[in-house]
């Protein structure tokens, strides 16, 4: 019997439905066991119903938590679990990359309170994860690349997206040395805004009044400045420092990117 939930209108109802089993010797499987009849809304040996995991997995990719989606749907931390690998295996067999894709990703991703990494490649184009391998070493690194795409599919990507970190940058360039490395706006930014900040703390020694509590006005976009942080930051830009009057009108720029 399969006991599943199923949303109709918005509502989750609770059905049971008894499974048959063909015991006739037309129908004995290799292991010597009877074969169950499948049915269309859901896998025997899961006792959920396919709409049932599809509502799961829409909370999950909503609020990425999978504790609050168990409680949510009254079910325990283990199924909700069972059930997004369940899912994730059916993305991993439908997944085809016999086209391959124009521009790819490498990024990184730590796990384990931020101790271990993996690496993700990915399909910038189409928006989808392709392969995973653990660590982000030079070695890691090839894996993913070798383990994905043939020698002829990495000659017609055209481009590589990634941080700075050095495996990639290295790999990119052994593997795929006709493609454009581009840097991703956001490690880009963020190497920027650090770079301010260390020269804003610079300068603060010997412009203490004016520099005092302009970290997040020099950091943020022009236009989402307040009165009062657009008039410090008016100020700042038309002092004569040293380092500062030369990188806020190329910061402003940047961040329109």
């Amino acid at each position: 019997m399969i006991t599943g939930r199923i949303g109709v209108g918005g509502i989750l109802i609770q059905c049971s439905q008894n499974i048959f089993k063909l015991s006739c010797s037309a129908v004995i499987n290799e292991t010597g066991k009877v074969t169950t009849l499948a049915v269309p809304w859901s896998d025997y040996s899961t006792h959920y119903t396919f709409l049932f995991e599809e509502a799961v997995i829409n909370l999950l990719q909503f609020c990425k938590n999978q504790a609050k989606t168990a409680a949510f749907f009254s079910v325990s931390f283990h199924q909700v679990n069972s059930i997004m690998k369940r899912a994730v295996q059916r993305g991993l067999e439908k997944r085809e990359i016999d086209q391959t894709p124009v521009a790819i990703g490498l990024d990184e991703k730590s796990f384990r309170l931020g101790h271990d990494y993996i690496t993700v490649l990915s399909d910038i184009e189409n928006a989808r994860v392709l392969e995973a391998e653990h660590g982000r070493t030079i070695e890691a690194t090839k894996t993913l690349i070798d383990k994905t795409f043939t020698a002829q599919q990495l000659l017609q990507i055209e481009v590589v997206v990634s941080d700075m970190w050095d495996a990639y940058l290295k790999v990119a360039k052994e593997k795929m040395p006709a493609a454009k490395k581009v840097i991703d706006r956001f490690h880009l930014i963020n190497y920027l805004n650090q770079a301010i900040d260390k020269t804003r703390k610079q300068e603060l020694k010997t412009e203490q009044e004016l520099l005092k509590k302009s970290k997040y006005v020099m950091l943020k976009n022009e236009e989402n400045l307040n009165e009062k942080q657009r008039q410090q930051f008016e100020a700042i830009n038309k002092a004569n420092l040293t380092h500062i009057a030369v990188k806020l009108p190329s910061t402003v720029k940047f961040q329109s990117l």
